[in-house]
């Protein structure tokens, strides 16, 4: 769990949240912003987004050393095979994406009983569908970028050089 919560904030996913809600003219009041599946919407967006990111990317990570991956953790912390390691990856993202829709569901109950105005539930409204969508894109994303179907594409000079800005 303590990585789950790292990886939210290295992921760089709920500021990407924050400006969406700017660039989509949505101006949510802090009264729904702390709606708890508010939180564990753009909480279970961001999780879906790094954990997706670190399937896709451990090839490449794995050729670099670098062990801050879920996968690889996964694969340590069990003592896996790579491919029970991914697996167990897989579970856990579809366990993300139940996630994802559970808090979809938990806002709208929230919204009703919190009694909501009408513009912001339609902002609300529509973050929900916009979420969906950035989980969506997940898959498609990672599927066709070339920093994670090129693993050759990576550099150990480059990691070298770039080093000194990252926590080991």
């Amino acid at each position: 769990m303590e990585f789950v919560k790292h990886r939210r904030d290295s992921v760089a996913m709920q500021p990407f949240l924050d400006l969406h809600e700017i660039t989509a003219g949505i101006d949510l009041p802090d009264s729904a912003r702390s709606l708890p599946a508010y939180i564990a919407l753009r909480n279970a967006v961001t999780d879906h987004s790094g954990l997706c990111n670190d399937i896709c990317s451990f090839e490449k990570e794995a050729a670099l050393g670098y062990e801050h991956n879920a996968v690889r953790l996964i694969q340590r912390d069990r003592g896996s095979t790579l491919q029970e390691a991914v697996d167990e990856a897989g579970i856990q993202l579809a366990r993300i994406a139940e996630r994802v829709v559970r808090a979809e569901k938990e806002l709208i109950e929230e919204i009703e009983a919190a009694g909501i105005s009408a513009s912001t539930r339609a902002a609300l409204e529509r973050c929900v569908q916009d979420y969906r969508g950035l989980v969506r894109g997940d898959f498609d994303y990672h599927a066709r970028a070339e920093r994670y179907t090129r693993p050759d594409l990576v550099e150990r000079e480059a990691r070298d050089s770039m080093s000194g800005y990252f926590a080991a």
